[in-house]
């Protein structure tokens, strides 16, 4: 007997097509981001295949949903499904991004207000989108589907609260996943466990179960929510009402009509792409004639912030404290509350940039841009709350994931920095400081000490060595134009790096940062002729065609811990004492 096709039925299979055809269409249109033969048969194939399967789809709704749907039957189903959900969502957007804030509120130019407003609602319209989904399905998948919340928000549990104790999250250290293997195993089977469980009780156990699963997530939605409270009351007045302080960026492109020392750093740039590029492509140093490379550098720190950090205090490596009092000591040291006062009783003013530490008001009192935001205008800040919950959903994700999935959770790239944003922020990123990079004088008799932090290779870099040449060329513009204002000459520069690139996957050869210094009083055009393999201190002579030197070698060992007394030196404010304060300079 031929079946009969229903209004109805008819309707759903349309409706089914429709939205097969949109998807399909928006996978093809994607495809014109991807020009290419490659790209269109994928989309095309994707199409047929969408328009295929929605006939199997069909019978699998018709499987899952219930049409006989009372009030009975929802209300049975919310009271199965809301307590598990709740739960996921309150971990996962509230109580995490959370504890990940008030237990390291340091790290954050930002209060808590200004994002626990958008987590919420994230948090509230993923409850409402599961129960709404939920009502319509029937009532035996909805509990087996609360039973497999329930072993998800369990593995998360143990995972973030007892599993993680080896990760490194808001302090930028990198992570050798390969000697993690045996506890990603670990992992794995604890979350196999757990549903398998579920699973199991669920099958034999199944009125049992549904009491159990509920006990569970009462407990730890308890528990979560008597540890959140417990923070909230004991976060620090600045979580909540900070005085905001800020670089401010209105000098970073002034420089000093009379003396200048100008540090550039870039971030993870390496000497082993100089070695690269002055075995294959020396040219790129044209224009460097003053500068002398050094070619054996160390650095105390492999990232940013403390690294930063220590080469601007000259701290001491001291792996006993913790953080927070390890950055403290650093700033109020004797050696630097002794370098910036040097400086400032010799007339200097001090701008600094990007300067990475852990909370910029450690630089108050040090650097002459550090200013604090007035109330109206933290009133009226303009807040990234986008990249704030983008960031916080990340670091989210990779503290729940079990530690063999971690690794694909890029949290190098978390950036929580000028998210409020009142003023100019300052121009950090390579493409941003190049185009505003106009030089102009300053109108006072200052001589400036100038601390300019730049992206360099980090990441987000696809080619490190065509990103380095790049950078180079940026240096040159900046030297062109502070010789066509007659200051080149007289300027002390130095550029180097936070680190070298992150050698954790390229074991065979070393980290190492760049380390290039202009001394004051040099320039090409004074310079004697010498022989190009015999200068002091072991140097050697990168020349161009025709004998020109391009720049100076020298394997001289220099550490991050020659930086202060160089600058002094740079600055003619060394003196005979100071080696033991200081140190050496290079």
């Amino acid at each position: 007997m031929e079946k009969k096709v229903t209004k109805k039925k008819l309707i759903e299979y349309l409706v089914y097509l429709a939205a097969s055809l949109v998807l399909s269409a928006g996978i093809v249109w994607k495809s014109f981001y991807y020009p290419g033969i490659e790209s269109a048969v994928l989309a095309f194939l994707l199409l047929g295949m969408t328009v295929l399967a929605f006939p199997f789809v069909a019978v699998f709704v018709g499987f899952c949903l219930d049409k006989k749907t009372d009030g009975a039957a929802i209300k049975k189903r919310l009271k199965s499904l809301l307590l598990p959900s709740v739960l996921l969502f309150f971990l996962f957007y509230v109580y995490l991004p959370s504890e990940s804030f008030l237990g390291n509120q340091s790290d954050f130019s930002f209060t808590y207000q200004m994002f626990i407003g958008d987590q919420c609602l994230s948090m509230l319209m993923g409850i409402i989108l599961v129960c709404a989904i939920g009502i319509w399905l029937k009532t035996r998948l909805v509990d087996f589907a609360a039973g497999m919340l329930t072993c998800l928000n369990v593995a998360i549990y143990l995972q973030f609260m007892f599993r993680n104790k080896k990760l490194g999250l808001l302090d930028g250290t990198g992570m050798n996943w390969d000697t993690l293997k045996a506890d990603a195993l670990v992992d794995y089977c604890i979350w196999g466990a757990c549903f398998l469980v579920g699973v199991l009780l669920f099958l034999r156990k199944e009125e049992l179960w549904g009491k159990i699963r509920l006990g569970i997530s009462a407990a730890l939605l308890g528990v979560l929510s008597f540890t959140l409270v417990t923070l909230l009351i004991m976060a620090p007045q600045n979580a909540y009402h900070m005085e905001l302080g800020y670089m401010s960026s209105d000098e970073q492109f002034v420089v000093s009509k009379k003396k200048n020392v100008v540090l550039f750093i870039l971030d993870a740039v390496d000497n082993n792409y100089f070695e690269e590029l002055l075995a294959e492509n020396p040219s790129v140093f044209d224009g460097f004639e003053d500068f002398t490379l050094y070619t054996n550098t160390c650095s105390v720190f492999d990232s940013t912030k403390p690294s930063i950090t220590q080469m601007m205090t000259g701290m001491d490596f001291a792996p006993e404290l913790p953080g927070e009092e390890w950055y403290r000591t650093a700033w109020t040291s004797p050696r630097a509350e002794t370098f910036y006062q040097r400086f400032h009783d010799a007339g200097y003013r001090i701008n600094g940039y990007s300067v990475s530490t852990d909370t910029v008001e450690r630089l108050n009192g040090k650097y002459d841009n550090y200013a604090t935001y007035s109330k109206e205008e933290l009133r009226n800040a303009e807040v990234d709350r986008k990249r704030i919950s983008r960031n916080f959903h990340k670091l989210s994700l990779y503290r729940i994931l079990p530690m063999g999935l971690k690794k694909n959770v890029n949290v190098d790239q978390l950036d929580f920095t000028n998210v409020v944003k009142l003023r100019d922020a300052v121009c950090y990123f390579n493409p941003d400081f190049e185009s505003h990079m106009t030089l102009t004088q300053s109108d006072s008799d200052e001589n400036y000490l100038i601390v300019q932090h730049i992206n360099g290779t980090h990441p987000p870099c696809d080619d490190k060595m065509k990103e380095t040449v790049h950078l180079l060329q940026m240096m040159r513009d900046y030297m062109d134009q502070m010789k066509a204002f007659g200051v080149y000459e007289d300027a002390a520069i130095l550029i180097t790096a936070d680190h070298g690139e992150h050698n954790l996957e390229r074991t065979s050869r070393a980290s190492t940062p760049i380390f290039l210094v202009k001394k004051s009083g040099v320039c090409a055009k004074t310079q004697t002729d010498g022989n190009a393999q015999g200068g002091p201190r072991g140097e050697t002579q990168e020349s161009a065609p025709g004998g020109v030197p391009r720049v100076t070698l020298s394997a001289v060992p220099v550490y991050h811990e020659d930086i202060l007394p160089t600058l002094l030196d740079c600055a003619g404010l060394y003196q005979k004492t100071d080696e033991e304060l200081f140190g050496r300079s290079v």
